[in-house]
């Protein structure tokens, strides 16, 4: 059963879009429904939704928590008043869109995604463990396993020469040039690997320090293969804090 939060500032049209998931997908139970961003927000902290339907408005920016709190992980579906999006920037990741009255045929294959990606996150989950054996404290030299969609490559920790955030999976750059690309977030491999002298100068950058070449005036570091990474403003301090170190 897939725990859901309905937030939407239209009380009729929230229990419409209820009723709709009652009768169309029975694998939703709405745990609780919200009419503002701050009551959102609370039950989001206290439920931990597994998916959340999304009113336009409310994500926007009225749901500030969403930017806020990282540990949020949900499938987030928007519900939208308008005949269109027309280019709407959302500060969040939509899983999918839906827009008023909502279509049971749509709303059924929405669901059908958000689904998809709840399974396979909890698939992420059930491996976290495998992950942290193989990643957690480990020498250099030893050899470890890159979850990928594949199955598992395997490697060792000093021929990691960065990592990069794509949304949900990360790509792994090797000394010899190579690409992997894995099926875990890059902030699993920054919890596990900062200690083993790497740094993470972004958000969606993680750098082995020991193949660092330069770092530019304009806040970017030159990696031995030449590739770049950028640096943070907010960050730039605790990295030069961490090259005196080396």
């Amino acid at each position: 059963m897939i725990q859901a939060l309905i937030a939407d500032t239209e009380p009729q049209s929230a229990e419409a879009l209820r009723l709709q998931l009652e009768e169309y997908c029975p694998q939703v139970r709405v745990g609780s429904t919200a009419y503002s961003g701050q009551d959102a927000c609370q039950m989001m902290q206290k439920k931990h939704p597994q998916l959340v339907f999304l009113q336009m408005g409310l994500a926007s920016g009225e749901v500030n928590c969403l930017l806020e709190d990282p540990s949020f992980d949900f499938e987030t579906i928007v519900l939208s008043s308008g005949p269109k999006l027309s280019n709407h920037i959302l500060p969040i990741e939509a899983g999918s869109y839906l827009f008023k009255p909502v279509q049971a045929e749509a709303l059924i294959n929405a669901v059908q995604h958000a689904q998809h990606w709840i399974h396979w996150k909890e698939e992420q989950r059930k491996n976290q463990e495998l992950l942290d054996r193989f990643l957690h404290q480990r020498p250099e030299n030893d050899i470890i396993g890159i979850p990928t969609m594949e199955g598992m490559d395997f490697l060792k920790i000093g021929e990691i020469l960065r990592c990069e955030g794509l949304q949900r999976f990360t790509r792994i750059v090797t000394t010899e040039g190579k690409g992997i690309i894995s099926s875990y977030h890059i902030g699993v491999f920054r919890d596990l690997l900062e200690n083993q002298g790497f740094f993470s100068p972004h958000k969606s950058h993680l750098v082995n320090l020991q193949y660092i070449r330069k770092l530019l005036r304009e806040g970017t570091l030159v990696m031995r293969d030449g590739s770049t990474v950028p640096v943070a403003r907010r960050r730039r301090l605790a990295f030069l804090e961490q090259i005196k170190h080396l």
